[in-house]
């Protein structure tokens, strides 16, 4: 079509292989008396009825006649024509508007295809300006008729590419490429995906779309710990009743969940792997499947009519729901009790896994701690400065004290310092002594925790089974109290089946 052609409004008589009807004869009408009496008569046109009946039908036929043009694999020239435009590089051309459904190169004018081949070969270098999307359904097109492309994994990419780049402009493409792209990969890769395609794909809203067998094995089966990290969790709520992100716990320690569930979720989906030989999805998955035509509501005209898919609904799985929920609350109530939460929520979880999760977490808070503190660095020019003062308020004090005064003065200090490290020693061996000689109520426990942690409970037992952190501190100065707290906590789950000390703002317990 060229830019100036006129536009008319024409009636069309097509040729639909449907017989010519005779041209009939008038029809007769009919009269009927009215009983009013008046002896005016009312006239029937079935003739005229009928007449206008045929007009409508052949009024349907026309348009299902045209919208065939451009539609579906039936009477379309579509991929004849995109493999004789698939090397067809544009110049440089002005941007023209472009709206029709089902986009073909037919409807285009001459300065719209200019312009189309020129965007086109900007998208092939990895640019993406902005245009109409019509044009971008034109270049998906031939994509899933496999124009353009060097090969079926090139052409996941160039699909998954487009998508990320103008979904955010056209949220309706995440409706129609989702069952677009899930039919490209039923097609291509039945098989599925050869390892390390999806991390060539830099787009995590995109793959967060992909079927959900392809995205929960790549989510739960990560190696890098903070690859789609910022996804997972989202994904995960889709599948389950609880409403995480609404409820206080999480509104106020929202860094501290998203840091520890998805991991919670990929450490507990080796354990079952490991375990049964199937991760979380997999051993809820459904073997079902389902027929269906491919690209429906899209221009394809390639050899596939039909295709098997997996008939799993995870958002409808009952049972799954069940699970991840169960997972999500027995997560938050590990994290509830390392920053002393109130309340706890009612899981459910099967007790092998609240144990495997409650020792992950654990071991993970642990561990990150101990990393805080390996990054701990002192800024040595300050310390020497403060060496340099107290030289200097040294000799100060040493030039205005007599001699003998200052002796005395240090002996004081020397003998307060010795007598203070006495008393805590002694304390401690006390301590120690007391959780020795007390009947051991914990079992194999003692045997699970170093001379240090028996000493620490035995002082905590001394007082009653409650002391302040600072009290604690005091006597045991030097030491990673939180750290011997989780390891304590951690053999006591190994053995006891729950953790012993519980921190409680200001105060740590002992647990009965």
């Amino acid at each position: 079509m060229r830019d100036n052609d006129e536009l008319f409004t024409i009636e069309i008589k097509i040729n639909l292989n449907i017989p010519e009807k005779k041209k009939e004869a008038p029809a007769k009408q009919e009269t009927t008396l009215r009983e009013d009496g008046r002896g005016q008569f009312v006239l029937f046109a079935e003739a005229e009825r009928k007449r206008q009946e045929e007009k409508r039908k052949e009024y349907l036929r026309l348009r299902e006649a045209i919208f065939n043009r451009n539609r579906g694999p039936v009477n379309c020239t579509f991929l004849q024509q995109a493999a004789a435009y698939a090397n067809e590089e544009g110049e440089p051309a002005e941007f023209v508007p472009f709206s029709c459904y089902w986009p073909t190169y037919d409807v285009m004018t001459d300065s719209q295809l200019k312009y189309y081949f020129y965007w086109r070969g900007q998208v092939r270098n990895g640019i993406y300006p902005q245009t109409s999307l019509s044009y971008i359904f034109i270049y998906i097109y031939e994509l899933i008729n496999k124009v353009g492309i060097q090969d079926k994994a090139d052409g996941l990419l160039k699909l998954c590419a487009v998508w990320g780049e103008y979904r955010t402009h056209y949220p309706n493409l995440d409706r129609y490429l989702k069952a677009w792209v899930a039919d490209y990969i039923a097609i291509h890769f039945p098989d599925g995906l050869p390892e390390g395609l999806l991390a060539k794909i830099p787009y995590p809203d995109v793959i967060a779309r992909l079927p959900d067998h392809i995205v929960s094995d790549l989510f739960l089966n990560a190696e890098e710990p903070d690859t789609y990290r910022e996804n997972i969790l989202d994904f995960l709520l889709k599948y389950s009743n609880y409403k995480l992100k609404a409820g206080g716990f999480y509104q106020n320690y929202a860094a501290m969940v998203d840091s520890y569930l998805p991991d919670a979720f990929r450490y507990l989906n080796k354990y079952l792997r490991k375990k049964t030989g199937k991760g979380i999805f997999d051993a809820f998955k459904s073997e079902i499947t389902q027929k269906k035509m491919p690209y429906q509501n899209a221009v394809y005209q390639g050899n596939v009519k039909w295709i098997e898919t997996r008939a799993d609904d995870y958002v409808r799985n009952k049972p799954l729901q069940g699970f991840i929920t169960a997972v999500m609350k027995e997560t938050e109530n590990c994290l509830r009790g390392i920053v002393s939460y109130k309340g706890k929520l009612k899981s459910g979880l099967d007790d092998e896994y609240a144990r495997v999760l409650r020792k992950f977490i654990l071991e993970k808070y642990k561990n990150k701690k101990l990393e805080e503190k390996a990054n701990f660095r002192i800024d040595h020019s300050k310390v020497q400065k403060l060496i340099e003062n107290a030289e200097i308020i040294r000799d100060k004090l040493l030039a205005d004290i007599p001699e003998a005064e200052f002796e005395e003065t240090a002996a004081e200090t020397e003998e307060a310092e010795s007598a203070a490290e006495t008393s805590a020693v002694t304390e401690t061996d006390s301590a120690e002594q007391v959780f020795t000689q007390t009947d051991d109520p914990y079992g194999e426990l003692t045997a699970h925790v170093s001379d240090l942690q028996r000493k620490i409970l035995g002082f905590i037992m001394e007082r009653g089974g409650t002391v302040t952190v600072s009290e604690l501190s005091y006597v045991f100065s030097g030491v990673f109290l939180d750290m011997e707290i989780d390891s304590i906590n951690e053999a006591a789950m190994d053995c006891l089946g729950d953790i012993l000390l519980l921190t409680e703002g200001e105060n740590i317990i002992l647990l009965e």
